[in-house]
């Protein structure tokens, strides 16, 4: 029977989501009749309207897909990370994964400086709205609420780099935007105040060692 773990996913204006992962057991063939096991167990029943598989930097259109081959699934709906595409009579789920949670906040609001306009030529709430809605569609830990105003809207991400690379590419497509100072994300746990770490392994010669420490310890970091 089949397995799939959905562990990625792509957006095209064409077709919609497009759910991405390696397949585990069986062959998965385009316009079979599939059942979609969703992380809280309830199973809803799918097709697939095409397979594809990655080739290059592109893609390439396939009738069927065997186990351990990556492919794009299109024609699924109300899918999420760590569902399971099964087999449509028998369905049997995987083991789930976590996505991460966001760890730094930016609010995102509309352009009211004298040089309004001057920048770019998606410039309303409602331009800045439906492109962070369709950022939703493809970028994982992304997340974004709205405000009291119509015109901010609070953006969730990964950390700054994750926030800076979406800037960017929205100021490049014509998007014009303030951006406010980022805010770490501050959780409660067991009534403990907790703000994100991250752990990392360094692997370098002796003799450069002191500089990896210094470096380190300007970012407030433990070694």
């Amino acid at each position: 029977s089949v397995q799939m773990l959905i562990t990625s996913l792509d957006y095209s204006s064409f077709t919609g989501r497009i759910a991405i992962g390696r397949l585990q057991r069986g062959v998965l063939k385009s316009g079979a009749n599939v059942s979609l096991v969703k992380r809280d167990g309830k199973i809803t029943k799918s097709k697939v309207k095409e397979l594809h598989v990655f080739e290059g930097l592109g893609r390439k259109k396939v009738e069927e897909v065997f186990a351990g081959d990556i492919c794009a699934v299109v024609g699924l709906e109300g899918f999420e990370i760590g569902d399971t595409i099964a087999d449509f009579e028998t369905p049997e789920a995987l083991k789930t994964i976590a996505i991460d949670e966001p760890t730094m906040s930016m609010l995102f609001t509309i352009n009211d400086s004298p040089f309004f306009g001057k920048d770019g030529k998606f410039v309303t709430s409602r331009h800045i709205k439906e492109r962070l809605t369709k950022e939703l569609e493809k970028n994982l830990a992304l997340r974004v609420e709205e405000t009291d105003s119509a015109d901010k809207f609070m953006v969730f991400g990964r950390g700054v780099l994750h926030l800076s690379v979406l800037i960017e590419t929205m100021r490049r497509e014509g998007y014009e935007l303030q951006i406010g100072q980022p805010q770490v994300i501050i959780r409660e746990i067991d009534g403990v105040e907790c703000e994100p770490v991250e752990e990392m392994t360094i692997d370098l010669p002796e003799e450069i060692s002191g500089k990896a420490v210094e470096l380190v310890t300007m970012r407030k970091g433990d070694l």
